[in-house]
């Protein structure tokens, strides 16, 4: 391959005429330069430019691509993120076996003490249950020492009433006050 060394450019008056020879000779073309369009073409364009942008976006492939890109895909991902999380991330049910007595046994103390309690028929026949509710009491003193014991002094302070709270408080200055 040869290269130039320069390149020559024709004279401006040389390509003008040759656009108008080329001009000439083309059918239907106006000589003298680009015709003029009328009014209506610009006042129409930005309505058939929108109308054609309508009707590309609205064609089957558009529509098509658009429900794929912003249903399908991100469902199907949804649906296999969360077949994958069931088969991977569920916790699968235990398989131990126990019965009842184990289950108690590894409660604490206080608890099976307050269960047998609440077991026991008011006849003082332990093991028995209640026949109904109304035959099952408990004093308030008793319900004060379980709260106390088990650490819950503050359902304690809730359930007692304003007087029981200034009898409390009261009690309390007198006991401060000696010491």
């Amino acid at each position: 391959m040869i290269y130039r060394r320069h390149k020559a450019v024709p004279p401006a008056e040389d390509e003008r005429k040759a656009e108008e020879a080329l001009r000439a000779a083309l059918p239907g073309s106006a000589p003298g330069g680009t015709p003029e369009l009328p009014p209506e073409y610009w006042s129409n364009l930005l309505v058939r430019t929108n109308r054609r942008i309508d009707d590309e976006a609205a064609s089957p492939r558009a529509i098509s691509l658009s429900w794929a890109l912003r249903v399908a895909i991100p469902g199907v991902a949804a649906i296999i993120a969360f077949l994958v999380g069931v088969r991977y991330y569920a916790p699968e049910p235990s398989r131990v076996e126990g019965d009842l007595l184990q289950a108690v046994a590894a409660l604490p103390v206080e608890t099976i003490d307050s269960l047998l309690a609440l077991r026991s028929s008011p006849a003082g026949q332990a093991g028995e249950p209640a026949a109904d509710d109304a035959d099952f009491e408990v004093s308030p003193e008793q319900i004060a020492d379980y709260l106390v014991g088990s650490g819950a002094s503050g359902a304690l302070f809730e359930s007692l009433s304003d007087e029981e709270l200034n009898e409390v408080l009261h009690s309390l200055s007198v006991a401060t006050k000696s010491l």
